[in-house]
């Protein structure tokens, strides 16, 4: 592969970059070893590690082993990376989105453990029976980093789960959209 150098001459080179919680280091190590490569550093000031990855023959494999698994517009961002390569003399095929059904493939599982949630709440006062709600949450910016609307893929997200898409305003997040399916006995 030949480099692509920018207007100020620097080098310029992708990297993929998993971001893993603190208490996700045992997972963060397992994929790097499985893997066989790539470098693990925490990031100040939060707590999580970054698996970086920046050998281009090990983003070439990486490329090649997600693509066609994308159901969000972060596909937009794994299209830059692709025209990049094929800059760089790679012939990678632009696969599009994956529509495949939510149960068809361990997708789902992966976006719920990044961004679900699960709450019981027990409360005896005043009631009797003691009332126990239970309730699963996803939590998703409504308008991704490229300006993108991720309202249609949460709609659909919602259908599936039999529930609906709420806003909510967070202080930390603009036009939070969740979906939350409630379960109470």
């Amino acid at each position: 592969m030949r480099s692509i150098r920018s207007q100020n001459k620097k080098l310029i080179y992708p990297s993929i970059q998993i971001s893993f919680h603190l208490k996700d280091l045992p997972l963060a190590l397992l994929i790097q070893k499985n893997l066989g490569f790539g470098s693990l550093s925490r990031k100040k000031g939060v707590n999580a590690f970054i698996l970086t990855i920046n050998n281009k023959e090990d983003i070439l494999f990486i490329t090649n082993l997600i693509n066609g698994y994308f159901r969000t517009s972060k596909i937009n961002s794994f299209y830059n990376l692709i025209t990049y390569l094929n800059q760089l003399g790679s012939n990678l095929i632009f696969l599009p989105l994956d529509n495949s059904s939510l149960q068809s493939n361990s997708w789902l599982a992966g976006f719920i453990d990044a961004n679900g949630s699960f709450h019981i709440r027990y409360s005896e006062a005043g009631h009797y029976p003691a009332k126990v709600q239970c309730k699963f949450e996803i939590e998703q910016r409504q308008i991704d980093i490229s300006n993108s609307s991720l309202y249609s893929f949460m709609d659909k997200l919602a259908n599936f789960l039999l529930s609906s898409v709420k806003q909510a305003h967070r202080q930390y997040f603009k036009n939070l959209i969740t979906s939350t399916p409630k379960f109470e006995t």
